[in-house]
């Protein structure tokens, strides 16, 4: 009986960078080429259910799905300020409006960020200061500031949370305010002389 050789190929898919929320197929023909008549030009008999005519048909699952990706430290002192980054994890067909909203006892640098096709993955900066309100709890809590994201390209407006985990960025902020007795008065006497007498 003649030798089997199994010659084994290894097939790679191309990265579009584009999100389809449908799966699509790839196509690979064979025509073999041989000084051996049965061979020349014959169409594979091989069959399972992927080949067909002697092409072999791929299932191609995109592996990238639209998300506004947050990086940054999420630690706030009472008082202080800190940043995080915004961007796309893939290009847009039309510009992306990010609204960013907020709660009482935060504020940031800008409310609203502008992506296009081809400033999507360029990081834009938000600046966030927690406003200290002289009050001492002794715990430290947490504020969220949503986003949301408006666009003509379908697969960007209005995310929903199955295609955007990161939607919220949550800050886990300290107390700066302490209990403290504070002496107010001057600290200079002369001899014999007597200042601030409790009564």
């Amino acid at each position: 009986a003649p030798a089997v050789l199994n010659n084994k190929l290894e097939n790679v898919a191309t990265d579009d960078f584009t999100y389809t929320a449908i799966s699509h197929t790839g196509t690979i023909t064979h025509t073999p080429t041989s000084t051996d008549s049965a061979y020349n030009g014959a169409t594979p008999s091989w069959s399972p259910s992927t080949v067909v005519g002697g092409s072999y048909v791929f299932t191609i699952v995109d592996n990238v799905i639209p998300q506004i990706v947050l990086s940054g430290d999420p630690a706030l002192v009472e008082g202080g300020t800190t940043s995080y980054s915004i961007v796309l994890s893939t290009p847009p067909t039309s510009n992306v409006v990010v609204t960013l909203t907020p709660p009482s006892g935060l504020t940031l640098n800008t409310t609203t960020l502008t992506f296009t096709s081809g400033s999507y993955n360029t990081a834009q900066g938000v600046r966030v200061t927690s406003v200290a309100d002289a009050v001492y709890s002794g715990v430290t809590f947490t504020r969220s500031v949503t986003h949301s994201a408006a666009s003509t390209d379908p697969n960007y407006d209005g995310l929903t949370a199955s295609y955007n985990p990161s939607n919220t960025f949550v800050f886990s902020i300290a107390d700066s305010a302490s209990p403290k007795i504070f002496i107010v008065g001057s600290p200079m006497l002369q001899e014999n002389e007597e200042i601030g007498r409790a009564s």
